[in-house]
Protein backbone atom coordinates (compact mmCIF):
# COMPACT_ATOMS: atom_id res chain seq x y z
CA UNK A 1 0.00 0.00 0.00
CA UNK A 2 2.71 2.19 0.60
CA UNK A 3 4.28 1.74 -2.72
CA UNK A 4 1.01 2.21 -4.16
CA UNK A 5 0.57 5.83 -2.51
CA UNK A 6 4.49 7.06 -3.58
CA UNK A 7 3.46 6.23 -7.42
CA UNK A 8 1.35 8.95 -7.64
CA UNK A 9 4.01 11.22 -6.73
CA UNK A 10 5.68 9.92 -10.05
CA UNK A 11 2.32 10.80 -11.92
CA UNK A 12 2.54 14.63 -11.59
CA UNK A 13 5.90 14.72 -13.94
CA UNK A 14 4.36 13.67 -16.98
CA UNK A 15 0.06 14.23 -17.04
CA UNK A 16 -1.96 17.56 -16.84
CA UNK A 17 -3.27 18.39 -13.64
CA UNK A 18 -7.11 16.70 -14.77
CA UNK A 19 -5.34 13.56 -15.28
CA UNK A 20 -3.41 13.67 -12.66
CA UNK A 21 -6.36 14.48 -9.70
CA UNK A 22 -8.48 11.56 -11.83
CA UNK A 23 -5.64 9.11 -11.14
CA UNK A 24 -4.85 10.10 -7.31
CA UNK A 25 -8.82 9.78 -6.80
CA UNK A 26 -9.09 6.45 -8.70
CA UNK A 27 -6.06 5.22 -6.28
CA UNK A 28 -7.14 6.34 -3.28
CA UNK A 29 -10.44 4.90 -3.80
CA UNK A 30 -8.69 1.22 -4.39
CA UNK A 31 -7.32 1.71 -1.57
CA UNK A 32 -10.43 2.66 0.56
CA UNK A 33 -12.09 -0.63 -1.53
CA UNK A 34 -9.60 -2.93 0.12
CA UNK A 35 -10.25 -2.00 3.65
CA UNK A 36 -12.78 0.72 4.54
CA UNK A 37 -11.48 1.32 7.78
CA UNK A 38 -7.95 2.04 6.43
CA UNK A 39 -9.03 5.64 5.30
CA UNK A 40 -10.00 8.04 7.64
CA UNK A 41 -9.80 11.09 6.22
CA UNK A 42 -10.24 12.52 2.82
CA UNK A 43 -10.71 15.74 1.35
CA UNK A 44 -10.90 16.50 -2.17
CA UNK A 45 -10.58 19.43 -4.50
CA UNK A 46 -9.29 22.09 -1.10
CA UNK A 47 -7.83 25.08 -1.71
CA UNK A 48 -5.34 26.63 1.04
CA UNK A 49 -6.26 28.07 3.73
CA UNK A 50 -8.26 24.71 4.59
CA UNK A 51 -8.67 23.29 8.16
CA UNK A 52 -10.44 20.54 9.00
CA UNK A 53 -11.20 18.82 12.45
CA UNK A 54 -10.32 14.53 12.42
CA UNK A 55 -12.83 13.07 12.64
CA UNK A 56 -11.96 9.80 14.87
CA UNK A 57 -9.09 10.27 17.70
CA UNK A 58 -6.11 9.16 16.35
CA UNK A 59 -5.07 5.99 18.54
CA UNK A 60 -0.61 6.45 20.19
CA UNK A 61 -0.24 2.98 19.33
CA UNK A 62 -0.92 2.85 15.67
CA UNK A 63 1.06 3.94 12.11
CA UNK A 64 -1.12 7.22 10.67
CA UNK A 65 0.23 8.17 7.02
CA UNK A 66 -0.99 11.69 5.90
CA UNK A 67 -0.76 12.39 2.19
CA UNK A 68 -1.09 16.05 0.95
CA UNK A 69 -1.30 16.14 -3.00
CA UNK A 70 -1.71 19.43 -4.66
CA UNK A 71 -1.09 21.80 -7.70
CA UNK A 72 1.40 24.56 -6.88
CA UNK A 73 0.56 27.86 -7.48
CA UNK A 74 2.60 29.65 -10.19
CA UNK A 75 6.15 30.92 -8.83
CA UNK A 76 5.09 29.38 -5.29
CA UNK A 77 6.74 30.44 -1.94
CA UNK A 78 5.58 28.06 0.87
CA UNK A 79 3.54 25.27 1.67
CA UNK A 80 2.24 24.47 5.62
CA UNK A 81 1.18 21.88 7.15
CA UNK A 82 -0.26 21.95 10.83
CA UNK A 83 -1.19 19.24 12.76
CA UNK A 84 -2.85 20.71 15.75
CA UNK A 85 -3.51 19.88 19.52
CA UNK A 86 -6.62 21.42 20.98
CA UNK A 87 -5.93 25.59 21.60
CA UNK A 88 -2.94 26.92 20.20
CA UNK A 89 -0.35 24.56 20.17
CA UNK A 90 1.20 22.56 17.33
CA UNK A 91 1.70 18.75 17.54
CA UNK A 92 4.02 18.58 14.08
CA UNK A 93 4.25 21.03 11.46
CA UNK A 94 6.05 21.18 8.50
CA UNK A 95 6.60 23.88 6.26
CA UNK A 96 8.32 23.42 2.67
CA UNK A 97 10.15 26.43 1.19
CA UNK A 98 11.18 26.25 -2.66
CA UNK A 99 13.61 29.08 -3.03
CA UNK A 100 15.43 28.04 -1.72
CA UNK A 101 14.53 24.66 -1.27
CA UNK A 102 14.18 23.21 1.97
CA UNK A 103 12.04 22.32 5.32
CA UNK A 104 11.39 23.03 8.56
CA UNK A 105 9.99 20.70 10.96
CA UNK A 106 8.55 21.67 14.57
CA UNK A 107 6.46 21.02 17.25
CA UNK A 108 5.68 23.19 20.57
CA UNK A 109 5.36 19.77 22.75
CA UNK A 110 8.55 19.16 22.72
CA UNK A 111 11.58 20.55 24.99
CA UNK A 112 12.10 24.54 23.83
CA UNK A 113 15.72 23.38 22.78
CA UNK A 114 14.28 20.51 20.39
CA UNK A 115 11.68 22.52 19.10
CA UNK A 116 13.03 23.57 15.50
CA UNK A 117 14.65 21.28 12.85
CA UNK A 118 16.07 22.26 9.20
CA UNK A 119 16.42 19.84 6.92
CA UNK A 120 17.55 20.70 3.61
CA UNK A 121 16.54 18.95 0.49
CA UNK A 122 19.26 19.69 -2.58
CA UNK A 123 18.61 17.64 -5.26
CA UNK A 124 18.90 19.09 -8.27
CA UNK A 125 17.07 16.47 -10.58
CA UNK A 126 13.96 17.93 -8.96
CA UNK A 127 13.00 20.98 -10.42
CA UNK A 128 8.96 20.30 -10.38
CA UNK A 129 7.42 23.51 -9.47
CA UNK A 130 3.47 22.68 -10.59
CA UNK A 131 2.82 19.56 -8.58
CA UNK A 132 3.30 19.02 -4.51
CA UNK A 133 3.46 15.77 -3.01
CA UNK A 134 4.34 14.91 0.66
CA UNK A 135 3.80 11.76 2.61
CA UNK A 136 4.00 11.52 6.68
CA UNK A 137 4.55 8.48 8.18
CA UNK A 138 3.89 8.94 12.03
CA UNK A 139 4.76 5.69 14.64
CA UNK A 140 5.30 5.71 18.24
CA UNK A 141 9.06 5.29 17.29
CA UNK A 142 9.30 7.78 14.79
CA UNK A 143 8.15 10.38 12.28
CA UNK A 144 9.42 10.22 8.61
CA UNK A 145 8.45 12.37 5.51
CA UNK A 146 8.65 11.60 2.32
CA UNK A 147 9.12 14.43 -0.28
CA UNK A 148 11.59 15.52 -3.40
CA UNK A 149 11.75 11.24 -4.30
CA UNK A 150 13.44 10.98 -1.02
CA UNK A 151 12.72 9.93 2.46
CA UNK A 152 13.92 12.08 5.65
CA UNK A 153 13.45 11.14 8.87
CA UNK A 154 12.10 13.20 11.31
CA UNK A 155 11.75 12.74 14.89
CA UNK A 156 13.70 9.97 16.33
CA UNK A 157 11.11 9.64 20.40
CA UNK A 158 8.26 12.34 18.81
CA UNK A 159 5.78 13.53 21.28
CA UNK A 160 4.00 10.10 21.95
CA UNK A 161 0.63 11.39 22.54
CA UNK A 162 -0.56 11.51 18.58
CA UNK A 163 -4.28 11.14 20.27
CA UNK A 164 -3.55 15.18 20.82
CA UNK A 165 -4.35 15.74 17.45
CA UNK A 166 -7.50 17.13 16.61
CA UNK A 167 -7.49 19.74 13.37
CA UNK A 168 -5.11 19.77 10.37
CA UNK A 169 -4.37 22.86 8.64
CA UNK A 170 -2.84 23.27 4.55
CA UNK A 171 -1.64 26.74 3.92
CA UNK A 172 0.51 28.48 1.37
CA UNK A 173 0.62 28.53 -2.39
CA UNK A 174 -1.52 25.13 -4.05
CA UNK A 175 -4.52 24.93 -4.97
CA UNK A 176 -7.17 21.97 -5.66
CA UNK A 177 -5.26 19.66 -2.78
CA UNK A 178 -6.34 16.51 -1.91
CA UNK A 179 -5.80 15.47 1.60
CA UNK A 180 -5.51 11.67 3.34
CA UNK A 181 -5.05 10.21 6.22
CA UNK A 182 -5.05 6.47 7.01
CA UNK A 183 -4.05 3.83 9.30
CA UNK A 184 -2.80 0.71 7.07
CA UNK A 185 -2.28 -1.32 9.78
CA UNK A 186 -5.05 -1.01 12.12
CA UNK A 187 -3.64 -1.14 15.82
CA UNK A 188 -0.80 -3.46 15.15
CA UNK A 189 2.52 -2.18 14.62
CA UNK A 190 4.88 -3.21 11.59
CA UNK A 191 7.42 -5.49 12.40
CA UNK A 192 9.93 -2.85 10.18
CA UNK A 193 10.08 0.54 9.82
CA UNK A 194 8.30 1.21 6.33
CA UNK A 195 11.15 2.35 4.52
CA UNK A 196 13.00 -0.71 5.31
Amino acid sequence: MLGALCFLLVLGVFVDAQFYNDVVMQRLREIQKEDEDVMQELRMNVNPPYAFPVSSPLRDSATHILTVSALLNPDPKIVQIYLMADGSLSFFNLEFRFDPLSFTMYSDLLERGSRSETTLVKNLEYQDTQYFYCMIVMNPEQWQVYYADRWYVGRVNPPPQTTLIKHIYLFGDCQNATITLMSPYGNKKPEKWLTS
